[in-house]
């Protein structure tokens, strides 16, 4: 119980999930190495121990950018582990074509179109229209869950005024960096 609670509780805010695991990892390792070398004297099984710990300087030391088999070039501009997941912010080029995803524990959250600024989904042009449609006199929305700002920003441009609730401060601190999110109503760190 007590090592459920540090986690969730503790190390999980202070650390992120990705140090845990790499804490608890290396925690393992060592006990098995002042095992093997001290208690059994097998030095062969020791040294086996440090192909993990390899593996994960190589791991931390791989490049930020790859070349896709389409020859597209996906580059990891910024990454950070909040209180709620992975944020990764990517650009994808392939010839003039130029894109950037927020991408939030694996799943997409946004992608815009570099050259134009317009969403490359047609689920958040969706997620305006749609209200639009059901009430074509509203001039003010609330919109839960920011993302890169898509959804806010294409209620803003109809002259709309949106506030916003996210509960994640590094989605909206990532939103305004990469991808221009403003509006005109408040945004507010809360869980909706």
């Amino acid at each position: 119980v007590l090592g459920t609670l540090a986690t969730g509780f503790l190390l999980i805010i202070y650390l992120g999930v990705n140090q845990v695991f790499f804490l608890v990892g290396a925690l393992l390792i060592g006990l098995a190495l002042v095992y093997f070398i001290g208690f059994r004297r097998r030095f062969v099984c020791a040294a086996l121990l440090l192909v993990p710990l390899a593996a994960l300087l190589l791991q931390s030391a791989r490049p930020t950018s790859v070349v896709l088999p389409s020859g597209t070039v996906a580059t990891v501009i910024d990454q950070v582990e909040s209180r709620y997941g992975n944020i990764k912010i990517v650009d994808y080029s392939y010839g003039l074509r130029r894109q950037r995803e927020m991408v939030l524990d694996g799943a997409v959250q946004s992608g815009i179109d570099l050259n134009s600024g317009q969403s490359v989904y047609a689920y958040y042009d969706l997620l305006g229209i749609l209200p639009t449609a059901i009430a074509p006199g509203g001039r003010d929305c609330l919109v839960i869950g920011a993302g890169g700002g898509s959804v806010p920003l294409w209620y803003e441009e109809q002259g709309v005024r949106t506030d916003v609730v996210d509960i994640d401060p590094e989605i909206i601190r990532m939103a305004r960096q990469y991808f221009g999110f403003a509006v005109s109503g408040a945004v507010t760190i809360e869980d909706a």
